[in-house]
């Protein structure tokens, strides 16, 4: 699994995938930040922020709102790793 390397060693570029691929599915959905942010209990800044990539948000707040779409988090970190190959 990708975490880090010398060029993205603190794996910004893995967690902007993930908010990627989460941001993807709610636009499958036809679901706006706001709808996503009330469906998951979130602030809609984070995640108008984390879309935007100014904002990184914690591992429970993107868990949440993978389980608000119904896409398991796990998915999302593989098709996240896979974009980085």
């Amino acid at each position: 699994m990708y975490l880090s390397n010398e060029n993205d060693p603190d794996g910004l570029r893995y967690v902007a995938q993930v908010v990627d691929v989460i941001r993807r599915e709610r636009e499958l959905r036809g679901w706006s930040a706001f709808r996503l942010a009330k469906e998951s209990k979130v602030h809609h800044s984070v995640i108008v922020r984390a879309e935007k990539g100014e904002r990184i948000p914690g591992l429970p707040v993107l868990v949440r709102i993978c389980r608000t779409l119904g896409v398991e988090f796990s998915e999302v970190c593989l098709r996240a790793e896979t974009k980085l190959r």
